[in-house]
């Protein structure tokens, strides 16, 4: 079963239209045929939580694609498509007993999206996504993207050995003087956007029929 996960109602508004609720607390949780869509809320834990939850209450979800909007920083313009190939926690800092920044002690691998969603999404730009609990308005490197429940995903994903790959649609342009008033904007009309890359990515998905045994 495929789970697709998306942080506020505002990004999943379009989307939902296809769905049917079958449950409001404590998460929205929609149905479509053999795919969940669910609204984890903003931030980490929200999104651990309802990952979590679900798995458990669903096992039979073998696939989670993470959507929504996102910051960018580098050769990007508001409306672009972009697959996440790593997924780092920017607010996760043990570098003074030797770990990198963002490294989870005892979690031996980065959060890296699987070589076959990269393939089947080939024509997409791709970049690096920075987690964090906050609303990021600085450089972390030449381009990548941020926001606020990815790589809690992947973490989630990682430890229940869960397939995980996540777009986001570039929402506002790290740096720009207009920075917030650009997501703003943005997020009004954002929710199309995305209807228009999950209809892409049900597509794909759909047509390929990814195996990874």
């Amino acid at each position: 079963m495929r789970l697709y996960l998306l942080a506020m109602m505002d990004e999943a508004n379009e989307i939902i239209k296809e769905f049917e609720i079958i449950q409001e607390n404590p998460f929205n949780l929609y149905r479509k045929e053999n795919a969940l869509l669910a609204i984890t809320g903003i931030g980490k834990v929200n999104a651990a939580f309802v990952l979590t939850h679900i798995l458990k209450t669903y096992p039979d979800v073998d696939e989670v694609i993470n959507l929504g909007f996102a910051g960018a920083y580098g050769n990007y313009n508001i409306g672009d498509f972009v697959l996440v190939d790593e997924a780092i926690y920017h607010d996760f800092d043990l570098t003074m007993f030797n770990y990198k920044k963002g490294q989870v002690p005892n979690i031996k691998e980065d959060f890296i999206t699987n070589n076959k969603y990269l393939t089947l999404f080939y024509d997409l730009k791709r970049t690096v996504l920075y987690t964090g609990d906050y609303f990021l308005s600085e450089k972390l490197s030449e381009n990548f993207l941020v926001d606020m429940e990815g790589s809690a995903l992947y973490h989630v994903a990682y430890l229940s050995n869960v397939y995980i790959f996540s777009v986001k649609v570039v929402s506002d342009i790290i740096g720009s003087k207009e920075h917030l008033e650009e997501y703003k904007d943005f997020e009004k009309n954002g929710a199309k956007y995305l209807l228009k890359l999950f209809n892409l990515i049900e597509v794909r998905l759909n047509e390929k029929g990814l195996n990874f045994t």
